[in-house]
């Protein structure tokens, strides 16, 4: 499991911008040390992971990460959200894939 003091996540060795979230499910964002949306409440944290960065945001402050995000070291990059159903099913929807620079 990669953790750090701020949010844990299974094991991402083998995860980057190309690669699905598969089963991962609610991730805790235990200790947020970034205000990514400037309203003076720090709502994300981030870790490396092999040669990736992974920044998880709680849009909603409600002590789980709301939006992820994998940056490798190609530059390639991907962010999913997790979202629960009206019928209780809840996963990760990608939302944005790209390079950073293009």
């Amino acid at each position: 499991m990669a953790t750090s003091d701020a949010f844990s996540l299974p094991d991402l060795t083998d995860v980057d911008a190309a690669s699905g979230l598969g089963d991962l499910g609610p991730v805790d964002l235990h200790h947020p040390t970034v205000d990514l949306d400037g309203d003076g409440v720090a709502d994300t944290a981030t870790l490396t992971s092999g040669d990736s960065i992974v920044i998880g945001t709680d849009t909603d402050l409600d002590g789980t990460v709301d939006e992820l995000t994998v940056v490798d070291g190609s530059g390639e990059f991907a962010s999913w959200q997790y979202e629960v159903g009206s019928d209780g099913s809840a996963g990760w929807t990608e939302i944005s894939h790209g390079r950073v620079g293009e």
